[in-house]
């Protein structure tokens, strides 16, 4: 069965580049979208009562041209989707409430800028990240519609065969090639291949590659990640969040580099660890 993708947008230029991704997404797995637009409440000028009739007609609308604008500009046939505008506050808490409510598979949003750490840090964008259990993909607003065929499973090596099994059935949905890569600042370099080689052994990873880095202490972890982007030119990158500081936060919050920013045109798509 396909899988659904809730794909948001505020109507702007930027979150286009979210609705290109999508579409193009799904013109390779078939997975139905949902476009959904929220109104936040607390700002808009129409009484309660009106709220739900014409006025949502009229933005309903807005939205559907705006979509449909978004594929003619990209050429393709829309497959099944759909348009919802609703109504409601805080933006972030409505879009995740929603995407449970209907049961949708992921996530899909634009960052409102060129690079990820500096236009999320401070934004509903981040919020979703850091408190939606539905894996949640995003999208650069410079993206630029490509297929998608390979992706880059960034792994911190901590739950590897579980996760593995979620990047490649993902993967899988539309025939793509998973490269990891674990970037080793702990001098753990031996104990990590032997849990990839376990893998390599017990699980069937297909067209999964393994690579160790080695990193140094002159770089910061998104600075190697930038450079594994650009030598091996994914389609996307992978990585799995924690709830709390971890990880992840280690990557797209150091504490020592706030001028730094994940500046890419790759999306990411964000997974929830599981606890374990």
């Amino acid at each position: 069965m396909a899988q659904t993708i809730l794909v948001t947008t505020d109507l702007s230029a930027n979150s286009r580049a979210g609705i290109r991704f999508a579409i193009q997404l799904a013109s390779q797995t078939g997975s139905p979208l949902i476009f959904l637009n929220i109104i936040e409440e607390l700002k808009n000028p129409w009484p309660p009562q009106s709220f739900t009739s014409k006025a949502v007609q009229k933005h309903q609308e807005k939205l559907s041209q705006f979509v449909e604008k978004v594929y003619q500009q990209a050429g393709v046939t829309p497959g099944h989707y759909e348009c919802v505008v609703r109504g409601g506050a805080p933006i972030d808490r409505c879009i995740i409430n929603y995407a449970l409510e209907e049961k949708v598979d992921f996530i899909c949003m634009s960052t409102h800028g060129a690079g990820i750490v500096k236009r999320l840090m401070g934004t509903f964008t981040s919020s979703i990240l850091a408190n939606s259990p539905i894996p949640v993909i995003v999208v650069p607003a410079r993206y630029r519609r490509v297929p998608v065929s390979r992706l880059l499973y960034a792994s911190d090596l901590e739950d590897l065969g579980h996760e593995l099994d979620a990047v490649i059935g993902f993967a899988n949905s539309f025939n793509a090639t998973v490269s990891t890569v674990y970037f080793d600042y702990s001098h753990q370099y031996e104990a990590a291949e032997q849990l990839i080689s376990q893998v390599n052994m017990n699980e069937k990873v297909g067209s999964t590659t393994f690579s160790l880095k080695k990193a140094t202490l002159e770089k910061s972890l998104p600075q190697h990640l930038n450079d594994e982007i650009s030598k091996r030119k994914p389609s996307m990158v992978v990585l799995f969040t924690k709830p709390n500081r971890g990880w992840f936060d280690r990557l797209f919050w150091p504490s020592n580099s706030a001028e730094l920013s994940f500046d890419t045109q790759v999306p990411l798509l964000a997974f929830r660890k599981r606890k374990l």
